[in-house]
């Protein structure tokens, strides 16, 4: 027997509803970011150069509400007879089911609402990147 207590104030059609809204403003955000290079001649306006930013930045603004929902789910949806561990304060929402994985997935949430997720999945990328760069410049030449 599961208790489901998922979104006390929110049914789940109106936070997806908010996810996508949220996540179209981001989008749409991530091209006026990048207009201006456009504006001023620097790039010639392509219909493809304004759909990369805002894919980009609506999808990762998407992830970061997925993942929202999920934590909110794992922390407001517990067995019924789940009382914490003697030792813990909380009862409700169960926070004591919460692991490590769950830290992941906050981190990812906060980045993707805020907008920074993209952002910092391709400077994760760039930095192992130059990662490889300096060990393969390291290893001796044959």
């Amino acid at each position: 027997m599961v208790c489901v207590l998922r979104f006390p104030v929110l049914h789940d059609g109106w936070f997806l509803a908010l996810a996508l809204v949220l996540s179209m403003f981001l989008g749409t955000r991530g091209v006026a970011i990048e207009w201006p290079a456009v504006k001023c001649g620097q790039i010639k306006p392509r219909w493809l150069y304004c759909i990369q930013p805002f894919i980009y930045n609506f999808f990762g603004s998407l992830a970061g509400w997925v993942a929202v929902y999920g934590l909110s789910y794992r922390i407001l949806t517990a067995p019924c007879p789940a009382a914490p561990p003697p030792g813990y304060f909380l009862d409700w929402p169960n926070l004591h089911l919460l692991g490590w994985s769950d830290f992941g997935l906050a981190a990812i949430a906060f980045l993707g609402v805020t907008g920074k997720l993209p952002e910092t999945v391709q400077a994760f990328i760039i930095s192992i990147a130059g990662l490889v760069k300096l060990i393969t410049d390291k290893l001796p030449k044959s």
